[in-house]
């Protein structure tokens, strides 16, 4: 009998892991910082996607907008779903007094205060971190236009004969010969 085993790439996603791993540049200093996380719950995707919504009451209506920013949401579940980091780039202290520490208990190094340590120094590395844990896909897209296309061969994908008829069409008027830029639409809204 035929046994077939599969092997795991070298580069996978394992999809039962809770220890994943988020690497930080920090340019400031030209290092990078390895920051630990676990995927949040789905109760915290529930109120982390509701958290990009304001609601504003007026008496008894009420409307939602986006937020224009939501990177004090991203903040606070990066510091929220942040497990650790990995020991060696990440300390306290000046000179003599500088030491590396560490997010883990059993270490001799391990600082209790490390999640706000991190949240102070680098705040923007709890926001990264929430932004990819809360929504770790995306869409691949990939371009079904070549890699130089004339503008010609663009009006005519959107239906035209010429990039001039296009042109006469989005302007409202005639291209008139030399022009280098289609005319502007008027302001006024007429």
């Amino acid at each position: 009998m035929l046994e077939v085993t599969t092997v795991a790439p070298a580069k996978f996603r394992s999809l039962d892991d809770d220890h994943l791993e988020f690497p930080v540049r920090d340019r400031a200093f030209d290092l990078t910082h390895v920051l630990y996380y676990r995927p949040g719950t789905e109760e915290e995707r529930v109120k982390y996607k509701a958290g990009q919504y304001l609601i504003k009451k007026k008496g008894k209506d009420r409307k939602a907008f986006v937020a224009d920013d939501i990177t004090p949401l991203n903040r606070q579940y990066g510091k929220l779903l942040c497990i650790g980091f990995k020991k060696g780039t990440l300390g306290v202290g000046k000179g003599d007094e500088a030491r590396l520490i560490s997010s883990d208990p059993e270490d001799k190094d391990y600082h209790p205060s490390w999640k706000t340590l991190i949240d102070k120094a680098l705040p923007s590395a709890f926001a990264m971190l929430g932004g990819i844990a809360m929504n770790p896909t995306a869409m691949q897209v990939e371009d079904s236009l070549p890699e130089e296309v004339s503008l010609d061969e663009i009006a005519k994908l959107q239906g035209f004969e010429s990039l001039d008829a296009f042109l006469a069409s989005e302007s409202g008027g005639a291209v008139q010969e030399g022009d280098d830029e289609p005319p502007l639409a008027s302001s006024s809204g007429t």
